[in-house]
């Protein structure tokens, strides 16, 4: 089985569950703050671990790795000088850059800039 379509699916599994609790409370009106809310009072335990918990979890790591890391070089080789700072930093920039690349790839759905707030 495809990564792609099961990537495709979870997300229409989501709007389908969406689109659930707005026509259990049609007379309410609620926002999308609130099904996301009712959503994750309702998930089961797994689907919580993968989308919350272990998404904290990863940007923690990735956190700690770039803090440690640049600490780390800028300690063993005693970079003091405008040159190695800036290799540093390089070195930080590209590991972000994977960092970012690999949380995209994991979890997909979720949104970085949301257009409704």
């Amino acid at each position: 089985m495809c990564a792609r379509r099961l990537q495709r699916s979870s997300g229409r599994a989501v709007q389908r569950k969406r689109d659930e609790i707005r026509e259990q409370d049609e007379d309410q009106n609620l926002s999308e703050d609130e099904i996301t809310r009712i959503m994750r009072a309702k998930m089961p335990w797994w689907d919580w671990f993968v989308h919350d918990y272990a998404r904290y979890w990863y940007v923690l790591g990735a956190i700690s790795l770039d803090v440690f890391l640049v600490l780390s070089l800028v300690q063993a080789y005693n970079l003091t000088d405008a040159l190695g700072l800036v290799s540093v930093i390089a070195v930080l920039a590209a590991i972000l850059a994977v960092e970012i690349l690999g949380f995209l790839r994991l979890w997909p759905i979720y949104k970085l800039f949301d257009e409704k707030h």
